[in-house]
């Protein structure tokens, strides 16, 4: 059986900070997989967490919505009963990561390490973000 390659929406080695096109007062949704062990503690019934699990975040390109091209209410619409992370691109930027928009979906914005957009994100920089965001 043929194995699936994974295809990032920005190919490594031409990955930077679009400060020009991504402005720090945006918002970002990153939708909580609920079938992610890591998010269990948001969908605990007697007592969900507010907080976001940095393994939620932590991944060589990072994905989310962003709030110039969509909005919140679209998002429920397509992930019904997820928790959805907010942050700002600027929040996201003074933690360590450089945001451009996805070449591959105008709704979205994607982030990457900026000391090393190649890989994945150190699990300091995925620590500090989830600390900054909220569920919305």
């Amino acid at each position: 059986m043929p194995r699936t390659t994974f295809t990032f929406a920005v190919p490594r080695g031409q990955r930077f900070d679009d400060k020009l096109g991504v402005d720090d007062h945006l918002k970002l949704w990153r939708g909580l997989d609920p079938a992610q062990a890591w998010n269990a503690a948001n969908y605990h019934p007697q007592a969900p967490t507010s907080t976001v699990h940095y393994s939620a975040l932590r991944t060589e390109e990072l994905s989310t919505a962003v709030s110039d091209r969509t909005t919140l209410a679209v998002l429920r619409t397509r992930f019904p009963n997820w928790k959805i992370a907010e942050f700002t691109v600027g929040q996201a930027r003074s933690v360590g990561y450089i945001a451009m928009r996805d070449p591959t979906n105008p709704e979205d914005v994607v982030l990457y390490s900026a000391s090393d957009p190649d890989n994945t994100a150190s699990k300091g920089i995925a620590k500090a973000l989830a600390a900054l965001a909220r569920i919305a």
